[in-house]
């Protein structure tokens, strides 16, 4: 058994060699010997109490590679001490003796940095670590930013908001809201084709094979969106990107009320307790909205009725911290209640949804010996949601129940050898569905399983040339097997290279992945009706994406620039699309290819720490290529031209003060191109004021959706909302 650093060695006794068959007489606590022992209790009396003097103190500081800028809020974690960096990214820790120490230094936007430091007694240097940035075609994070270009890093201070609300002001990413459903696209992508993880777990997938982000209701400590530069463990499962939402540690316990237009009322408040190693925190939250509003379209008015939601929340995770450890627990239950209106030619007063579902998972995160970095995850999940619709669409039962269960594990290796950083990992998973119809029980779908067993090797190399240029390579191969379907093997490499030259940092990055779109179950499953049915034989999609970026940072002590320009593509290969057969029956079937390039400019501009502002605009061209010549060649639906995003927002003395804006493009619906929503453009506004008082921290925000009144629509047929607001108090104590 090996001795970790600090500990005293502890081998076995041995006998000289000779002395075998001897003995030695044991000498009594006579008077001649009593001095001596008394001299060692002083002796141990005397060490006790000046040890301290000798004690010594780690002082360090946390950089960013690629700038030098200081990290806030990084974790530092020194044999069995624990410490976070301030605000210059300092950090110190005292009472420690000499001896060999392994120190872990993580944040949210960072690589993780672990090293071998050897304490001497009396004066040791400081400690100087940098850290390498997970996406170097990003922003840099520093103390002064709380919203990065593809990351928004969420301050203790501000007022907390849905994920949601987050995620849209991504570059790129737009929402699709529908029936009660919170869908995300990336670059115009389809919602299936978006993986969203929270605290390293995969998010489940609703009924119609997309993460509802409607159903985060953790307290958010960060977000961030992967387009290119993906690690192995998701890579082959986003073809669109991934979004990765980490979850607070250690919030204060509170409570926050919030009401609003349409009948919005919501409340949320979680208890959070710190004992000694362990991190335990319950959140719940209610919300409820009539929802209903009125809406002109095609000269007509009316009100868009049947819109009301009932959203029920309940978390529980507890997290334990160590030396060479990070574990964390966590249980979810969510439950809804919502109407569901229809579109404005076939509308639906009765129609709804109600359901409710559960998730729990495990993550450790271990230090094996000989540096070696362990990660084990394990979830599970299952929700069931009952549709009643009077009026059935094309593909919709009339009354049945949408049966969904998962339950998965990962384990990953990984060890930093200098630059490079192997890791080799796999995962297990199966997804059940079944179909309960509750009008005819022969349509009913008995569950159907299926299993993804997945593996892994990435290779991550991050080399400092001359203190001037940072690189970053990710290399990986990936090999999935999903049930009948034969083992699909994909690649990515993406390489990013930065270099700082008189206070400016200029930065270049390249990459090429694959992807696959597994069928959903609508897909494999249907069973025979009168119009359609389902095909079990299908292939999944293929997608390969490539990009070229370029950036340009510059920061003095009053003011921070940051620029860059994207140019991507991505093909699809085998898109699964609905096409009727010579018997009259629709069937799925792996048809036609997808291509579609554009380029996202971005800008980001902060003042005096006080004033911060940003711009987006991401253009595209998306062109199918189908053997049915009268689409072919034509605009894919739902994907539009340009969407282009604006944010302001100014704050000093307690108070902020912003301004959101987007403009999205016109839309085509319908794959011959014959019918398309037209380009809006929609600006937000936001007031929030906090003030600390003792242990009581209290914050105000008032909202302004949709400050114009703009008419709108997401999809043909459901018209959006016009104006609305919405407040909402914060108050936490600070125990």
């Amino acid at each position: 058994m090996m001795n970790e650093p600090g500990d005293l060695p502890t081998p076995p006794f041995q006998i000289p060699r000779g002395m075998e068959g001897r003995s030695r007489p044991i000498p009594s606590p006579t008077k001649e010997t009593m001095p001596e022992v008394r001299g060692k209790l002083w002796g141990v009396i005397l060490f006790l109490l000046v040890a301290p003097l000798f004690a010594i103190e780690i002082i360090g500081s946390v950089r960013d590679a690629t700038t030098g800028l200081p990290v806030a809020e990084a974790s530092v974690t020194l044999g069995s001490r624990f410490t976070s960096t301030d605000a210059s990214g300092r950090f110190s820790l005292s009472n420690a003796i000499a001896g060999e120490y392994r120190i872990v230094v993580t944040h949210v936007a960072y690589n993780k940095f672990t090293t071998t430091i050897r304490l001497h007694d009396g004066a040791n240097p400081p400690i100087s670590i940098s850290l390498t940035p997970k996406i170097y075609t990003s922003e840099p994070i520093s103390t002064a930013a709380s919203k990065g270009i593809n990351q928004i890093i969420v301050p203790k201070s501000a007022f907390p908001q849905p994920a949601a609300r987050y995620i849209e002001k991504l570059p790129g990413i737009a929402l699709i809201r529908g029936n009660g459903d919170i869908a995300p696209t990336i670059r115009g992508s389809r919602p299936e084709d978006v993986l969203v993880v929270v605290d390293g777990i995969p998010l489940p997938r609703n009924e119609k094979g997309y993460c509802d982000l409607g159903r985060i209701s953790i307290p958010i400590r960060s977000v961030e969106v992967l387009t290119d530069n993906i690690p192995a463990e998701y890579s082959a499962l986003a073809p669109a990107g991934v979004i990765l939402i980490e979850s607070r540690r250690k919030t204060s316990s509170g409570i926050r009320l919030s009401g609003g237009s349409f009948g919005k009322i919501g409340a949320k408040g979680n208890i959070g307790l710190e004992l000694p190693k362990l991190d335990l925190e319950i959140a719940g939250s209610f919300e409820k909205s009539e929802g209903d509003f009125d809406y002109t379209i095609r000269d007509t008015a009316a009100v868009r009725e049947n819109n009301r939601t009932v959203h029920t929340a309940l978390d529980a995770n507890a997290r334990r911290t160590g030396a060479r450890s990070d574990v964390a627990l966590v249980f979810g239950y969510h439950d809804i209640d919502e109407g569901m209106p229809g579109d404005v030619d076939h509308p639906t007063p009765t129609a709804f949804r109600r359901g409710n579902g559960f998730n729990a998972s495990f993550r450790g995160d271990f230090i094996l010996p000989t540096s070696i970095d362990l990660d084990a995850k394990f979830d599970a999940s299952k929700s069931n949601l009952y549709y009643y619709i009077p009026r059935p669409y094309v593909y919709v039962p009339v009354e049945a129940d949408h049966i969904l269960d998962s339950y998965g594990a990962q384990i990953s290796l990984s060890k930093s050898i200098a630059s490079l950083e192997p890791t080799i990992g796999g995962r297990f998973s199966d997804e059940g569905y079944a179909l309960e119809n509750r009008l005819s029980a022969e349509r009913s779908i008995p569950r159907k399983g299926r299993r993804l067993f997945s593996y892994w090797i990435q290779g991550k190399y991050t080399p400092q040339i001359a203190d001037l240029v940072s690189c970053n390579l990710l290399s990986s191969v990936r090999w999935d097997d999903a049930d009948s379907i034969a083992v699909k093997r994909s690649g990515s490499i993406d390489g990013a290279a930065s270099g700082s030259f008189f206070g400016t940092t200029i930065g270049l990055s390249a990459g090429y992945s694959e992807a696959l779109h597994f069928p959903e179950y609508a897909d494999l499953y249907w069973l025979r009706d009168a119009f359609a049915e389902g095909n079990p034989d299908l292939a999944p999609e293929r997608s390969f994406k490539r990009h070229v970026s370029i950036s340009a940072a510059y920061e003095n002590s009053w003011a921070r620039f940051y620029a860059s320009s994207d140019l991507f593509s991505r093909t699809i290969d085998s898109v699964i699309v609905w096409k009727k057969g010579f018997d009259g029956l629709y069937r799925p079937q792996n048809f036609s290819r997808e291509e579609s390039h554009g380029r996202e400019d971005r800008l980001r501009l902060s003042i005096a720490k006080r004033i911060e502002l940003s711009w987006s605009n991401t253009t595209m061209v998306p062109i199918q290529r189908s053997p049915d010549r009268a689409v072919d060649s034509l605009w894919i639906p739902y994907k539009p031209g340009y969407h282009q995003q604006f944010g302001i927002e100014i704050s000093g003395f307690g108070l902020k003060i912003g301004l959101d804006g987007s403009m999205v493009g016109k839309r085509y619906t319908l794959a011959a191109n014959t019918k398309w929503t037209e380009p809006y453009e929609t600006w937000d506004a936001h007031v929030e004021y906090r003030r600390k008082i003792g242990p009581l921290d209290a914050a105000f925000r008032f909202d302004i959706a949709n400050l114009t009144d703009e008419k709108y629509e997401i999809l043909n047929g459901f018209p959006m909302p016009g104006r609305s607001w919405r407040f909402g108090i914060d108050a936490r104590y600070n125990f």
